[in-house]
């Protein structure tokens, strides 16, 4: 079951990537605690219960912080791309 959980955590990753809506994020921190539980438990449907549980929990809960996160990441990233030389020698080309 634990490489279940690890092609589940990569689709999530690559959902994340894609989306960055911050959802994904919370459901693969709940099928990390999931493939955590495998070396506890054989019981699937306790494995998907917690996953489940530990997903939307983690949406409630740390999603806000997560998005305000994302949101000052991406405007630090812009003001670097904006004042970057690239950026300056494209505005210089278009002179």
């Amino acid at each position: 079951m634990i490489w279940i959980w690890r092609g589940i955590i990569i689709v999530l990753l690559l959902a994340e990537i894609l989306s960055r809506k911050a959802t994904a994020l919370c459901f693969v921190l709940g099928a990390i605690i999931s493939a955590v539980l495998t070396k506890f438990t054989d019981d699937y449907l306790t494995q998907v219960g917690v996953f489940l549980i530990a997903g939307i929990l983690l949406a409630i809960l740390i999603r806000p912080f997560i998005l305000i996160l994302y949101k000052k990441i991406f405007n630090k990233v812009n003001k670097y791309i904006s004042s970057s030389k690239l950026n300056k020698r494209k505005e210089n080309k278009k002179k």
